[in-house]
């Protein structure tokens, strides 16, 4: 789910008596909050842009330029409501860029841009009028407003490059008070304190009578937070819904996030709405335009019902949960539940505790229903017999054939991957690419150019550019590790050889670059915020590569966005690393013992639908299905093309010719192996590349540390 955008308006802004009807704690474990689409017809293509309850308990939703809608039966039948005092609220402002809400009355307060402030109108029984002009600065934009005690509007705003809060008084039109504050996604007025949630997850307490920051504490990565009618904190976010009681510092977990509308692909917060009988309202951006979901206790909804599905994975995923919010509107009767093995801000069980835990529950009967296989032993899961087989479940003709090979045994698939990675060199077009062997790439880097020891390295000419650049050894590393581990992991073992060649050529690059274990901050990255307050780093290597600081690029190609820069500066072909390499990923499989195995085959199903497989990746991959591959291919071929329209002295035909399908066709073995054991290996090898060992050394010493764990999975 896309990080939420800043909203014009939403939020509660009606009194209600203290005290909501939110069950309590204690009673919570014979029933669960459940979620219900209210979206009212004819909204569906329209985005949200203001949810109210009024004192009376009606909603009200308002959508698209203005449609205005109402209920008084909890969202259960929605009434049109006139809105033809838009158009004349507009020409009296001068502008379309209008802030709107509701007091508990049903009258309109807004707020639009002025010559010499902010103009406050009030559109009540006796028709439209304006109040007059808050000074503030020219050009200053109203995000958001409220309406509070002793007639006073307070309104959030751009000003000036920052965010300000005008408290206004609702008679005259003037400014009471004026303060600096966070950049907000929400915020609401209790009492003496105004309580701003920001995109970043976080509750800012200020205090009104000095606009003075007085608190603050995080809500959750990309959680949406709303102030609701009794002071309680609620807050939304792609793990679920939570509450902290009014005053209170615990956060309750009330509605886990699987199988709901924050995890469906494409879809964003908009704004959250807590009621005064303590159930939640959110309205959401979707792709074709918003939606409103009620979520409500129901004592009689059980925690976990007989038809339900048990959705196993170590970590959490988003390409996880769009499959889920696809696998739920299909089988709107199913209870999802995703059991994590690292919950959120679980840092007390390592991968290993974790995975003892899960093969116990294998064994024992009490098996998920499906099971992520990422970071988990896989092939010893397979070998013992743990895992149903899939031979079939899917029409391979749809799917690059190849990729599901990952996880077949004695000609049997026993798990399906959604996303692959793959491991490959980036190359000025028409360039020699030496993906012949590892040996013969480091041998190429370490006989050309090396790396400054101190400085900024980007924008050299082409003659003084190194082969690669690496930042340090654990990008080294992981990238031509990803490309040994389907010669290096064996049935039998490690490849003594295969292990050898891998410390060989990382350690001669190493050495070569200057390479460290702590990153030398030579190439400066580009971060993209994701959905749910994440983010992602792009490669250093592609940054390095993009500006000119290497000749050639080794990277782990995690989506095609990837390739965007690289091919706006440069004319780039693209070529598989030696091996010829891919890491499945998003790996579904299914216990034997499952107790739901046709709802978990049809889960999978959803996995690898073309809905699923379409929607951003997030950077988890690239899809197996070859028609979204194909879309994702044409978003990378227009977004080259709008490139050079725009800068045309970049313009060459490499990019709008790239055949990713070719590159996944021609990806033969599958790199399978677990954390544990690569991370066992990384910590051998940077023994050796600080000359704490010798090559031979550390080959023996990494034999020997993964001697025990292939003993064990024997």
């Amino acid at each position: 789910m896309k990080r939420f955008l800043s909203l014009l308006l939403c939020g509660a802004l009606a009194v209600c008596a203290a005290g909501c009807g939110r069950i309590p704690a204690a009673a919570q474990a014979a029933g669960r909050y459940v979620e219900r689409e209210i979206t009212p017809p004819g909204a569906q293509e329209k985005r949200a842009r203001g949810l109210f309850q009024l004192a009376d308990g009606r909603l009200c939703y308002l959508a698209g330029d203005l449609d205005w809608y109402e209920s008084g039966d909890g969202g259960a039948t929605w009434q049109p409501q006139n809105t033809d005092w838009y158009e004349e609220l507009c020409a009296l402002a001068g502008s379309r860029e209008i802030a709107l809400c509701l007091d508990g009355d049903g009258a309109v307060w807004a707020a639009a841009p002025a010559q010499d402030g902010i103009g406050l109108f009030y559109k009540g029984e006796d028709g439209l009028r304006q109040i007059g002009t808050a000074g503030a600065e020219s050009g200053a934009r109203p995000l958001q407003l409220r309406t509070g005690a002793d007639q006073s509007v307070f309104v959030l705003a751009l000003s000036g490059g920052g965010t300000v809060m005008l408290v206004i008084d609702g008679a005259s039109g003037q400014v009471k008070q004026q303060f600096s504050v966070e950049p907000g996604a929400d915020f609401g007025v209790r009492g003496e304190k105004l309580e701003l949630f920001t995109a970043g997850g976080e509750q800012v307490t200020y205090d009104l009578t000095g606009g003075q920051e007085t608190a603050r504490r995080p809500l959750g990565t990309g959680a949406l937070g709303a102030l609701g009618p009794d002071g309680a904190v609620w807050a939304v976010s792609a793990e679920g819904l939570s509450l902290i009681a009014a005053g209170g510092s615990v956060t309750e977990d009330l509605f886990a996030g699987t199988g709901n509308r924050f995890q469906a692909p494409d879809t964003s917060l908009r704004g959250v709405l807590p009621l005064q009988d303590g159930a939640l309202c959110v309205a959401y951006d979707t792709r074709g335009g918003g939606a409103l979901c009620l979520y409500a206790y129901d004592p009689d909804a059980l925690v976990r019902g007989e038809n339900s599905l048990v959705v196993w994975s170590l970590r959490g995923s988003l390409t996880l949960n769009a499959a889920i919010s696809a696998f739920k509107e299909e089988n709107p009767q199913v209870d999802v539940v995703l059991q994590l093995g690292h919950e959120t801000g679980d840092a007390g069980l390592s991968d290993a505790d974790i995975i003892r835990s899960l093969n116990a529950a294998l064994l024992t009967g009490d098996a998920p229903d499906l099971l992520i296989l990422d970071g988990l032993p896989a092939d010893s899961l397979m070998e013992k017999g743990l895992l149903e087989d899939l031979t079939g479940l899917v029409e391979e003709a749809d799917y690059f054939e190849n990729l599901f090979t990952a996880w077949t045994l004695d000609g049997k698939t026993y798990a399906y991957p959604a996303r692959v990675q793959l491991p490959v060199l980036l190359a000025q077009a028409g360039t020699r690419v030496e993906n012949g062997s590892l040996s013969a790439l480091a041998a190429a880097a370490a006989a050309g150019r090396g790396l400054p020891a101190a400085g900024e390295v980007t924008g050299f000419a082409g003659a003084d550019q190194p082969l690669l650049y690496f930042d340090d050894w654990r990008a080294l590393f992981d990238v031509f590790y990803a490309a040994a581990a389907p010669r290096l992991l064996t049935d039998k073992g490690c490849d003594e050889a295969a292990l050898t060649e891998l410390f060989s050529a990382t350690g001669a690059i190493s050495e070569k670059y200057g390479l460290a274990a702590e990153p030398s901050g030579r190439v400066s990255g580009t971060v993209m915020d994701l959905d749910g307050g994440q983010e992602y780093c792009f490669p250093l290597q592609i940054e390095a590569y993009k500006y000119g600081a290497a000749c050639q690029c080794a990277v782990l190609l995690e989506d095609l966005a990837n390739l965007n820069g690289p091919f706006w500066l440069r004319d780039t072909q693209v070529a598989l690393m030696p091996g010829g390499a891919f890491l499945p990923r998003i790996s579904a499989a299914v216990p034997v013992n499952a107790a739901q195995k046709e709802l978990a085959k049809k889960f999978v199903g959803a996995l690898l639908s073309q809905p699923v497989q379409a929607a951003k990746n997030y950077y988890e991959g690239l899809p197996v299905r070859r028609e979204a591959l194909a879309a994702l291919q044409e978003q990378l071929r227009q977004s080259i093309r709008h490139w050079q329209e725009q800068h045309p002295e970049n313009s060459y035909p490499a990019g709008l010719v790239f055949d990713s399908a070719a590159l996944l066709s021609g990806a033969g073995a599958a790199s399978k192996s677990n954390d544990q054991l690569k991370e066992t290996i990384y910590e051998q090898a940077t023994k050796f590349y600080d000359k704490s060992c010798t090559l031979e050394q550390a080959v023996a010493n990494a034999m020997e540390a993964t001697r025990l764990y292939f003993e064990e999975r024997r």
